[in-house]
This record gives C-alpha cells, structure tokens and sequence, in this order.
C-alpha cells in the first residue's frame, strides 16, 4: 500500500517503511507526526484520490534527523564584459520514516427520505431567424461629352 502525500508544497510517494528526506519541519528528533495533506491511496481494490485531500485518511510518521542536503551551485557569466557570479546554497532537510498509512472507510450513507417534486420541461422559446443584409449598389452616372 502506498500514499501521496503533501508537504511544504511538495508531493512525495511513501510506502510504510520507507524513509523520506522532506523540506525541513520544527519537531524534534524521535517524535512523531501526522500528516493529513494525502492526495492518493492505492494498494487496497482501487485507488482513492482527493479532491484536493482525502478526508480522514493520514500518514503518521517519525522524525529521524535533521540535517543538510547536497550543494547546488550556480554560475552566471555575461561575455565580453569579464563578469561572473557564483552562488550555492544547502538545503534544511529532515529525514522522516513512515510508520502508518490509515485509510478512511467508508460507511454507506442512508438515503434521504425527503420527496423531490418533479422538474417541470422548459417552455419552447420561439427562435428569431436573423434575415441577411441587404447590399445596396451605387448607381452609376454618365457623363455626356459634347
């Protein structure tokens, strides 16, 4: 079973066991969390998918550590006027391990007991045909020569 699930923007696939390298969250090492933002669950008979979230459902998950990612670096060079600029930064991570993926069952819902009137047909509007315009031509005029 697998779930996609949403955090700080991102989307990431977890599958329980796996561990996960997230954008950096403010708990501490060995808590852990909830996270509600899941979009997709698969793996049970067909997939359920949000609109935007699934309500209810959840992936809990435990935080490992803290730390950096690898550098990224930039370069910017403009020709023929000798000028460049490097710049690099490092990621916050966190590395979290999913412990649990709880799916939302659905329980069937009793239908409503309150009658519905009949929907009356729309009347039929008469349909004004819009004549083509007419093309006036100029009269020509002769001239007589003497």
């Amino acid at each position: 079973m697998f779930a996609i699930i949403e955090t700080s923007g991102k989307q990431y696939m977890a599958e329980q066991g796996k561990t996960l390298e997230i954008d950096l969250i403010q708990d501490k090492e060995g808590s852990t969390i909830t996270i509600d933002k899941v979009l997709l669950i698969s793996g049970s008979g067909l997939p359920k998918i949000g609109v935007p979230f699934i309500e209810g459902a959840c992936v809990t998950a435990k935080v490992l550590s803290h730390g950096k990612g690898g550098k990224v670096r930039t370069l910017k060079f403009i020709p023929k006027k000798r000028h460049t600029k490097r710049r690099g930064y490092r990621a916050d991570l966190t590395t979290i391990e999913i412990i649990e993926i709880k799916e939302v069952v659905e329980t069937p819902k009793a239908k409503p007991t309150v009658e519905t009137k009949p929907v009356k047909e729309a009347s039929a509007k008469k349909v004004t045909v819009k004549k083509p315009a007419v093309r006036r031509v100029a009269k020509k005029t002769e001239k007589k020569v003497a």
